[in-house]
């Protein structure tokens, strides 16, 4: 990679030689007299010998051997060369002799003595040390491209200044018009879905946004505007309670919670919507995530792959992350919000809120006790995507920066990331927490890397 290294995928005759000159003429008949088998039997030494086809006449001895016009240079009888019978022509060391894939070693003819030359590089090619993507027994799918992405080169290698600048960073918009619809996914819970969809897709996006964001995000609306110009339906899922829905839900959503992604999802799939991908970003990712392990080999019936972007995988180690110093500007901010999201559904009162300073002081009072976890730990402990890894059976794409404010990198060397051959992991330098802003033309890294590896997917259409 160009300025950021990235972690992370040969005869039954035998041979015939001249035999050396005699020394006399009683030695020359008596060699003239001897027959080889399968040979004519030689002439007299006195008479001529009849040349064959494509065999020198031989010479007296101690004579130089004629050489008839047209003919290579003979070699002489003290310096033998041997030559096998039908011997192909013998391939000299700077032009190996060339295989087909998968074949056996073997000569080319020699009307085709070079192998084709290779088409154009696909848009993707493999992971350093990354193994290939496991396929379903029961679902079985041609090989695809493994993704190579494209270098990233930082517009800051601040990671503060990434996350920053990338949030408030001008994104584009398609001029696709926006369709919001309401889609039940449970009693009492209605979620909003966003969609822009084109004459006639050539694939679904389903995006999911990170801790208190909406499809609003500028991360969700410039992967959309990717999506669109490949002609793909872009379709924006919000957890319950975001974007303003807070009314049409009798509960709230936590990091874990994928009914209403699977609701979401089969509702898209009975539309006809495949081939179906699923892009989960921060809390989002661990979302998809979770939802592909549950899913586990009935996965490839509803969706092609999954992509997850600065994840959580580790729900606990991340609150300990984000709680730290050097994050109390984010902390403080998602405080907020949360608090505002909660007062706004009309079941807690600012009473409920007093002492809550931290993400996790507030999934210890309301989230854990609202679905049933008990507290903050047995919530982290059952709902984090790292346990669920295992059990993907579609190929995964984890986008992950090394010095992310929020998400200690630690979480992606647990053999859970490692072990599973459906998970891909791409990992920067930098990058910061949902950053990636690069330098040069295409600014917006993630959305580039995200689009070439889904495009890549499409040969299994």
């Amino acid at each position: 990679m160009s300025n950021d290294k990235e972690i992370q995928a040969f005869g039954a005759n035998g041979p015939r030689c001249q035999s050396p000159a005699p020394h006399s003429r009683a030695q020359a008949a008596a060699a003239t007299n001897s027959v080889l088998p399968n040979e004519p039997k030689p002439t007299p030494p006195n008479e001529p010998k009849p040349a064959l086809p494509n065999e020198p006449k031989p010479g007296l001895p101690n004579e130089p051997k004629p050489v008839l016009p047209n003919e290579p240079k003979p070699v002489l009888r003290n310096e033998p060369k041997p030559v096998l019978r039908n011997e192909p022509k013998p391939v000299l060391p700077s032009e190996p002799k060339p295989t087909l894939p998968n074949e056996p070693k073997e000569a080319r003819s020699t009307a085709n003595p070079r192998p084709p030359a290779p088409g154009p590089r696909p848009l993707v090619s493999a992971l350093p040390n990354e193994p290939k993507d496991a396929r379903s027994a029961t679902n079985p799918q041609p090989p695809a491209p493994d993704p190579q992405p494209p270098a990233f080169s930082p517009l800051f290698r601040n990671p503060h200044l990434q996350t920053i600048a990338a949030h408030y960073w001008p994104r584009p918009n398609h001029p696709t018009p926006l369709t919001r619809r309401l889609i039940q996914t449970e009693p009492n819970v209605q979620v909003l879905v966003e969609s822009q969809t084109p004459a006639d897709p050539q694939g679904h996006l389903l995006l999911v946004h990170g801790l208190e964001g909406s499809g609003q995000a500028g991360y969700i609306r410039s992967i959309a505007t990717l999506a669109l110009r490949h002609n793909f339906a872009a379709h924006r899922f919000h957890m319950r309670t975001c974007g303003g829905t807070e009314h049409l839900c009798s509960t709230l959503y936590h990091a874990g919670l994928t009914s209403d992604l699977l609701a979401v999802v089969r509702q898209l799939h009975s539309e006809g919507a495949p081939p179906l991908f699923l892009a989960g970003f921060s809390l989002g990712g661990n979302v998809v995530l979770k939802l592909a392990g549950e899913l586990a080999d009935s996965a490839p019936d509803l969706i092609r792959a999954v992509v997850a972007a600065s994840t959580p995988l580790d729900l606990a180690a991340c609150a300990r992350r984000i709680a730290q110093p050097d994050n109390t500007f984010y902390e403080r901010r998602f405080v907020r919000k949360m608090r505002q999201r909660l007062g706004a559904t009309g079941r807690y009162s600012p009473r409920d809120f007093q002492g809550l300073r931290s993400v996790e002081a507030i999934d210890d009072r309301i989230t854990a006790p609202s679905f049933g976890f008990g507290n903050a730990a047995n919530y982290y402990a059952t709902q984090s995507a790292l346990h669920f890894l295992p059990r993907i059976r579609v190929p995964a794409l984890l986008i992950q920066s090394m010095d992310d404010t929020f998400v200690p990198f630690e979480i992606f060397r647990h053999p859970a990331v490692r072990s599973n051959p459906s998970i891909q992991l791409l990992a920067t330098e930098s990058g910061g927490h949902l950053g990636f802003l690069a330098r040069g033309p295409h600014r917006f890294w993630l959305d580039r890397t995200i689009m070439e590896w889904i495009l890549s997917r499409q040969v299994y259409r």
